[in-house]
């Protein structure tokens, strides 16, 4: 499991919180999905995008990421299903 840290803002502070990457997929040229969980236990669902700085990746994550329980990142999994299957029924 790779680990990296973020900088959140909480109010008017900046704090850096610690997550462990679950799973990533690609979702377009350059950008991806992570899904991370926090070191107090909320899952984070959020882009990132993949830019090549003097020839090496860094790895940028866009604000507002989405932040749930199990139970919510269970009910984004059946949600997207859904929207899978409606897709395929066009």
């Amino acid at each position: 499991m790779k680990k990296h840290l973020r900088y959140l803002r909480k109010g008017n502070k900046t704090i850096m919180s610690k997550f462990k990457e679950l799973a990533k997929g690609e979702i377009g040229e350059n950008k991806n999905i992570v899904v991370s969980i926090r070191d107090d236990g909320n899952i984070s669902i959020a882009q990132q995008v993949v830019a090549p700085v003097n020839g090496k990746p860094i790895n940028i994550f866009i604000k507002n990421a989405i932040e749930v329980d199990e139970a919510g990142l269970n009910s984004i999994i059946n949600t997207l299903v859904q929207a899978c299957e409606k897709l395929k029924e066009k």
